[in-house]
């Protein structure tokens, strides 16, 4: 469902509910995979400590060593099927890591602040969303429109600056 390039060449994969450790150079064992018990695993994401997993039950992060067990974070709210599913990771410039889950967009901020757009604010999002930047906006593309996110430089503050329908 998702695979994602480490620094030093190898790759993580997620497959349903196994997270694999993939190396591709030569004499390497090429698979390495645990079943940590998270749930269907949608999304990955590694920064220079974390290592993140968007599930079906949730965002779940541990360190990158793996030296501790999997941490539920638990800021995402659970939608209509009464789980908080994850389904896309974003890490943007500023350090702050923006999900797509089944209640709305969530950007956990990198000072312990957590934003939240809604459907009652006319988000909507579904497990085809997708999230990019740009310098200085996060773009949020789903089904039925793409929305332009302006973060304010001094502040950093998010706003819905553009919103684009069919």
């Amino acid at each position: 469902s998702d695979i994602l390039e480490r620094r030093d060449g190898t790759y993580w994969v997620a497959a349903e509910e196994q997270l694999c450790a993939f190396d591709p150079r030569p004499n390497r064992q090429r698979f390495q995979c645990e079943r940590p018990k998270l749930g269907t695993i949608s999304a990955i994401l590694q920064d220079e400590r974390t290592l993140w997993c968007g599930t079906d039950t949730g965002l779940w992060r541990r360190p990158v060593n793996g030296a501790n067990p999997w941490e539920f974070v638990r800021v995402i709210e659970s939608g209509a099927t009464g789980r908080p599913a994850v389904y896309r990771l974003l890490k943007d410039a500023r350090g702050d890591v923006w999900a797509t889950t089944v209640s709305g967009l969530y950007r956990l901020r990198s000072n312990g602040r957590v934003d939240r757009w809604t459907p009652a604010q006319g988000l909507f999002t579904d497990p085809n969303t997708g999230l990019s930047e740009t310098p200085g906006t996060v773009w949020v593309g789903s089904s039925t429109e793409l929305m332009r996110f302006e973060i304010d430089p001094n502040t950093g503050e998010a706003r819905i600056a553009d919103r684009y329908g069919r």
